[in-house]
């Protein structure tokens, strides 16, 4: 995808955002990201998203797994949880009928 078509892309992403916290959020990750090149973990500042921590969540990918592990969540994320979610695999997390469209979900995200 050339920078173009990211831009494009992410126009398209941002306008269909109604939370306008998810809309911070969103314009954040655009502006970190270089060219069409996705952030890594030392790209990102928490505190320029501090208000909207409490909506975010994050996981890595393990490969090896193919599973996501969870890695940041905030007090939103973690008030619906049962279980622990920093360190938990996506398949620990979710209920085993919604585990399969939550990788899937994940793993588009991370694909596309």
């Amino acid at each position: 995808m050339d920078t173009n078509e990211f831009e494009q892309a992410f126009l398209q992403f941002e306008n269909s955002i109604v939370s306008s916290d998810l809309k911070d959020v969103a314009r954040y990750w655009h502006a970190i990201c270089l060219g069409n090149r996705l952030p890594s973990w030392s790209d990102i500042r928490p505190t320029a998203i501090k208000t909207q921590l409490r909506i975010v969540w994050c996981y890595d990918y393990d490969a090896a797994l193919d599973d996501f592990i969870g890695r940041l969540a905030g007090v939103a994320i973690t008030g619906l949880m049962k279980k622990q979610f920093k360190g938990a695999r996506l398949s620990e997390i979710r209920p085993n009928d919604k585990y399969p469209r939550s990788l899937e979900r994940a793993t588009r995200v991370l694909k596309e």
